[in-house]
């Protein structure tokens, strides 16, 4: 008998709707646990096409009418479905060329923050969230809301409205930031982007990544919580910002503090789940990791195959 593999992308659409699952029920844990999950995810999207070479197959047959979805029954038709994905995929990483751009002209353009207590509150939220090495603070016009990116030269970007913030909002936002830079997010953004690049035609894997870049600002809000600030003064300061930047010239780039698309979402579950800020649990986290590797594994090992007359 001649099999035809079933493409590793509908082991994707699975592995996405196991972790929508998981993550329901890990509503009320620490973010940073539905962080890892989906984390494991976006990884197991690497790893499953790649799954027959890193795991023994487990072959099993499905209907022949199912023949369609397998693969193009041409040499041209693979050809022509090359092309597309090729032309998706430049199409998908030059959208990306006006923020690398725009990241450029802000670093070359911007000023430092000049205010008397600058030095002493950076020090401040770098203590608390752990950063040691050194990071460039800027202040520019171009910037709508506080952002954070460079992986080997971490520079963090303010609005010019800084300059006249109260010393906790400065603290608050630089230590959000910091922990980004803690945690190395911008290492994981890049990957997210390679990813979606790769897979620019896939939903589940723009959902994956939507939710892994929510669960992220989510995880910083309650690492900022947990170093004492008060819940409902911080999500004060985040509402303000993202006013004045809703009237402002400038644009929102890198890991924005106050980015549009999550602000009400993040704002809500840090009033009213309380349960998100318990501490930590490292059996539950270890069971996510686990289990995820688990899940991406036993993907890998199914190979379902179609039978071609």
């Amino acid at each position: 008998m001649d099999f035809a593999p079933v493409p590793a992308l509908v082991k994707i659409v699975l592995l996405v709707v196991g972790a929508v699952v998981a993550a329901v029920a890990l509503r009320g844990t620490p973010a940073r646990d539905r962080h890892d999950l989906w984390l494991l995810v976006i990884a197991g999207t690497v790893v499953l096409p790649l799954a027959g070479l890193l795991f023994p197959a487990y072959f099993f047959k499905l209907p022949a009418t199912w023949v369609a979805i397998a693969a193009p029954r041409s040499s041209r038709g693979a050809v022509l479905l090359g092309l597309v994905w090729a032309a998706g995929a430049v199409v998908t990483a030059l959208r990306l060329v006006p923020g690398l751009v725009a990241l450029r002209r802000i670093r070359a353009r911007a000023t430092g923050l000049r205010r008397p207590d600058a030095a002493e509150v950076l020090a401040t939220a770098g203590r608390l969230a752990g950063v040691a090495r050194p990071v460039t603070l800027l202040v520019s016009e171009a910037v709508r809301v506080p952002a954070t990116w460079g992986v080997r030269n971490p520079v963090v970007a303010l609005p010019a409205a800084a300059a006249h913030w109260s010393v906790e909002r400065l603290r608050l936002v630089l230590l959000h930031e910091l922990l980004h830079v803690r945690r190395r997010d911008v290492l994981v953004e890049i990957l997210l982007e390679a990813v979606t690049v790769v897979f620019w035609f896939h939903p589940a894997v723009w959902l994956a990544a939507g939710q892994l870049r929510l669960e992220r600002e989510r995880t910083c809000d309650e690492a900022v919580i947990d170093t004492g600030a008060r819940a409902s003064d911080y999500c004060a300061h985040l509402v303000e910002i993202m006013r004045a930047a809703a009237h402002g010239s400038g644009i929102v780039v890198g890991a924005g503090m106050a980015a549009p698309s999550t602000l009400e979402y993040r704002v809500r579950a840090l009033l009213d789940e309380p349960r998100g800020r318990e501490p930590r649990r490292f059996p539950l986290r270890a069971l996510v990791i686990v289990a995820g590797a688990a899940a991406i594994y036993g993907l890998g090992m199914l190979t379902p195959c179609l039978h071609v007359p």
